[in-house]
């Protein structure tokens, strides 16, 4: 089965998750910078994620959705959930049919993230899978 990978990686933690991965990769960028000062960071991006203040998004490459059977996302979770850019491609792309593999990176709980994304994506898909990785690195 062909497998998508698309993911967003703030401070490179979710990049190196990815390297590890096979299938191809799409890396979505925010198109305005966002701070890199990581206390700023926590509170901005904290902040922005409890009110849903999704931020415009680029992607490295073209994804032809329908040449993949797995959709598999990869994201550091942001006050719980999944974060914004990972969202905002979800709600600019539609997402049918698919099996979807969902891993998530984070210091400490993964909070309500699978409940979340469950949420963000079209019931006509089945999530086959839901990893959690640990780490000690702020993403």
């Amino acid at each position: 089965m062909k497998e998508a990978i698309i993911y967003y990686s703030l401070n490179g933690h979710v990049k190196d998750i990815v390297d590890e991965m096979s299938g191809d990769k799409f890396e979505i960028k925010t198109k305005n910078k966002i701070i890199s000062n990581k206390a700023l960071q926590m509170l901005t991006l904290g902040f922005m994620t409890m009110i849903s203040n999704r931020p415009k998004i680029i992607v490295d490459k073209t994804i032809e959705i329908d040449k993949y059977d797995i959709i598999h996302f990869v994201t550091p979770i942001w006050a719980g959930k999944v974060s914004l850019p990972i969202k905002s491609f979800l709600e600019e792309n539609i997402i049918e049919n698919k099996n979807i593999k969902l891993t998530v990176s984070c210091n400490g709980s993964d909070g309500a993230a699978e409940y979340d994304f469950i949420k963000l994506v079209d019931q006509s898909n089945e999530i086959i899978e839901y990893n959690v990785i640990k780490n000690n690195r702020t993403e």
